[in-house]
């Protein structure tokens, strides 16, 4: 399989020193054999020449491939070399699975490029690899297995990522243990329906611009997931399927140049950026556990002379099931503001305080908001647009 490879341009000056006219080999029985302790090299494969590297060796010196030369190195192999790594435009270059080559300059303009099914090359000003890489719907998913990045990307237009009925599904779940952090480029429109569930390491997540939805629990059980990143959106508002963050321990999840949505420390929601500046306050009730009914509860505190207010709405599960988004409307006076969200809980901890729904069966969905007393606020819950009513 051939890749087209964008060049990688440096610059770089070498001292041709040795031509290999025929098809040495690095390793045992090769051009290589022994340790070069003399002053560092330069190896240069003319046209029509070629050289395999066949295991895992570190050379001095700089290594030229140059138009019609060939250059191979086998599955699972690394070359480091102490200079440059040059590939000229019509070199012939063949790497194997999960192979690698490390220079202290990389200058890479070959368009003859193969490597294994099932693998990408990813270049680097100092390395040149192979990762692993999958289609999953409408876009391509690489893994840096050095640094734990899973990548998402659509190299042109926008596309969907594929839906999945549970974490195993996915082709890159195999590595769960090492992904620690995901980017989603731009282009990629849909994340689907538990493409991302029980990833273990899961420390970071990054959003671009044209995400529209995420599924059903995407992030399902990433219990040592700590931030999401969503940069602006072209296409607006991004829906969330209901619990895309379902079994996570915490997230700090919020949008570039805004305030946090979701805060791990106090374990709660908040309002978005219509509302500015949100902290969370103190709120005391009175007990180390306490449990609440269905219904709706607003509760106030003062922090630095300035009220908020944290309504609180418990309700069935029920009511949430097939649904997409929730939107809290909050008005005082003449002035309004909206926060949508696709969280809900099944407890919160603040201040030493933990709450609960009476009803096994129900959840919570919260919201803090800062400028305003309980008494001179009112607010309404609607689900996928239809106002939903509490029983109190």
């Amino acid at each position: 399989m051939k890749h087209n490879i964008l060049k990688r341009t440096l610059a770089t000056g070498l001292a041709v020193l040795c031509v290999a006219a025929y098809a040495p080999t690095f390793g045992n029985t090769g051009l290589f054999d022994t340790a070069i302790t003399a002053s560092a090299m330069s190896w240069t494969i003319t046209e029509g020449s070629s050289l395999k590297c066949s295991q895992t060796q570190e050379v001095d010196g700089d290594l030229t491939v140059k138009d019609g030369g060939k250059f191979t190195i086998v599955d699972n192999a690394t070359l480091t070399l102490t200079g440059s790594f040059t590939a000229e435009s019509n070199s012939i270059i063949i790497l194997g699975a999960a192979s690698k080559i490390i220079a202290k300059s990389i200058d890479f303009s070959s368009t003859n490029v193969t490597v294994p099914d099932g693998y990408a090359v990813k270049i680097t000003d100092t390395c040149i690899k192979t990762i692993p890489q999958w289609e999953s719907g409408d876009c391509t998913v690489t893994l840096d297995t050095d640094d734990g990045t899973l990548t998402v990307s659509k190299m042109s237009g926008n596309g969907a990522m594929d839906k999945y009925s549970g974490p195993s599904g996915t082709p890159w779940y195999q590595y769960a243990d090492q992904i620690t952090a995901i980017v989603i480029k731009s282009g990629v429109t849909v994340v689907g329906d538990y493409c991302f569930g029980e990833l273990e390491s899961l420390k970071t997540v990054t959003v671009n611009a044209n995400l529209e939805s995420v599924g059903y629990n995407a992030f399902y059980g990433c219990e040592n997931l700590e931030t999401v990143t969503f940069a602006p959106q072209e296409s607006g508002e991004i829906e969330f399927v209901m619990t895309p963050f379902n079994g996570c321990s915490g997230v700090i999840a919020y949008s570039e140049g805004s305030t946090a949505l979701f805060d791990k420390d106090d374990n709660i929601l908040k309002a978005g950026t219509a509302l500015d500046d949100i902290e969370t306050g103190t709120f005391n009730w009175g007990a180390t556990t306490r449990t609440l009914d269905d219904g709706k509860y607003a509760q106030g505190a003062v922090v630095d002379n300035v009220n908020y207010t944290r309504f609180v709405y418990v309700l069935p599960l029920s009511e949430l099931h097939g649904k997409k988004q929730a939107t809290f409307t909050v008005t005082k006076g003449d002035a309004s503001a909206t926060f949508v969200t696709s969280y809900y809980y099944t407890g919160m901890v603040n201040s030493g305080v933990t709450y609960i729904p009476a009803n096994e069966t129900s959840v919570m969905l919260i919201c803090v908001v800062k400028g305003g007393a309980p008494t001179e606020l009112t607010c309404t819950l609607s689900i996928d647009g239809e106002v939903y009513q509490p029983n109190n």
